[in-house]
């Protein structure tokens, strides 16, 4: 998520990825560059802007290199863990997906009751 807070010049800007997704603001993690270390922040859901995977070529290089890494087919037992704490589903409470899909335009298989 891209984060718009003008008025806090040290996010502003930046992204973030999201922890949680309330009715009216979110939660995201950001990383501290100076300290290295990761901060949470909280944001109304106007300030946060979803960006593609193609605006992203980092990430989209990882999920290319763990394709090829399944692909091969000869990872030991550790490694094939490892893979799959990567690409492990996150659980997404009914709040946070229909925020994602209005987001990203993106229609959810879900249903909200």
């Amino acid at each position: 998520m891209e984060v718009y807070a003008p008025d806090r010049q040290d996010v502003n800007g930046r992204l973030g990825r999201i922890q949680s997704v309330g009715e009216k603001t979110a939660t995201v993690w950001m990383r501290h560059i100076p300290t290295v270390t990761m901060h949470l922040y909280t944001f109304k859901h106007s300030a946060l802007t979803a960006v593609p995977l193609e605006n992203q070529p980092g990430l989209q290089e990882i999920c290319d290199r763990t394709d090829r890494l399944h692909q091969l087919g000869n990872l030991d037992p550790f490694e094939i863990e490892i893979l799959n704490l990567l690409e492990r589903t996150t659980a997404l409470t009914p709040t946070e997906l229909q925020y994602l899909a209005s987001q990203t335009g993106i229609p959810t298989l879900y249903r909200f009751d």
